[in-house]
């Protein structure tokens, strides 16, 4: 959950995983990475070309410095850890029930961070947007900025509404940024997709009607150019998101077959017309065409796990599955 997109180009990658194998796709392959934790692999991030950290559900904190090849535990925290972002030096780690945690020496050291004391909500995401500042999001939809390091915060965005038209929707679920800023949730319950353009003031919420129970939403990339929703029965829907504010046209992709498991996950290749899809199998499905046709990659052995989640290059998943994608 976060942002979405990458964290970097693909890798010349050398060698066969030593756990998971490698499964050939168009253009490139996956490679298995060993890694020093048996718990969910929830999030990478870069630093530079050639430094990465990752974070666990297991609360383990691990770089690698070689491009991704070789990972070693830094630290390990209290609590599992949900996402982790850099921008150049700054690093900021979000944790379970919302904890904050800051680096500003391109994570050598951290400290916890208190929230702003009269949010509503739990911290759900943390982007850095310069240096010492960083915007956070509520699991209500309420945006915060900070200029100082999380020292004092500036409320940008109130909270989503959690009653419509009568009827609650909870709170908002599977939360995405792209890289401009826009922002991207879904409600709780009602089904309701919720969208913040960047340098708006509010949420704007529209009845996904043509989607059956709405499990997760996202963008495709980075650059936020596609959205996809998937739901409960293994449906995908796909939206082009240029004007974002003006509302999303979702159409059903009609030819991914994931035998009734929910999509989790889609991501691009970059900035290319592949795409990636994980269902709830742990399966992946590519697609060629910027999602028109798909075809499952049935060359990937993985073995006492699953994939969760795609922020290329980097697959991440269950059990310390960290997959990379080698040109």
């Amino acid at each position: 959950l976060g942002l979405s997109g990458s964290v970097g180009g693909g890798l010349l990658c050398g060698g066969i995983g030593p756990v998971f194998g490698k499964g050939r796709l168009k253009g490139g392959s996956w490679e298995g990475i060993d890694v020093p934790s048996e718990g969910e692999i929830s999030d990478v991030s870069t630093v530079s070309d050639r430094a990465f950290f990752a974070v666990s559900k297991n609360g383990e904190l691990m770089e690698s410095v070689d491009g991704g090849s070789m990972w070693t535990r830094r630290t390990s925290f209290e609590r599992p850890l949900k996402n982790i972002q850099f921008k150049g030096i700054d690093g900021w780690i979000v944790a379970k029930d919302g904890y904050l945690y800051y680096s500003d020496n391109a994570g050598l050291t951290w400290s916890p961070v208190n929230g702003p004391p009269l949010m509503v909500g739990v911290i759900f995401l943390a982007t850095p947007v310069g240096r010492a500042s960083v915007e956070i999001v509520t699991s209500t939809g309420e945006i915060f900025k900070s200029i100082d390091g999380g020292a004092t915060w500036a409320q940008k965005v109130k909270p989503a509404p959690s009653i419509l038209d009568g009827e609650f929707i909870g709170h908002l679920k599977s939360m995405r940024r792209d890289a401009s800023g826009n922002y991207i949730a879904l409600s709780s319950r009602g089904g309701n997709l919720f969208t913040l353009a960047r340098g708006t003031s509010g949420w704007q919420s529209t009845k996904l009607s043509s989607v059956r129970n709405p499990m997760s939403v996202g963008f495709i990339s980075s650059s936020g150019r596609m959205v996809w929703v998937s739901d409960r029965t293994g449906d995908l829907y796909l939206a082009n998101s240029s004007p974002f504010n003006s509302g999303l046209s979702f159409g059903m992709v009609p030819k991914l077959e994931t035998h009734g498991y929910p999509v989790i996950d889609v991501a691009a290749l970059g900035e290319s017309s592949t795409l990636i899809a994980v269902a709830g199998s742990g399966h992946l499905y590519t697609s060629s065409d910027d999602g028109s046709t798909w075809t499952q990659d049935l060359k990937l052995n993985l073995t006492g796990g699953e994939v969760r989640r795609i922020k290329y290059p980097f697959a991440m998943g269950s059990h310390g599955i960290l997959l990379r994608y080698c040109i």
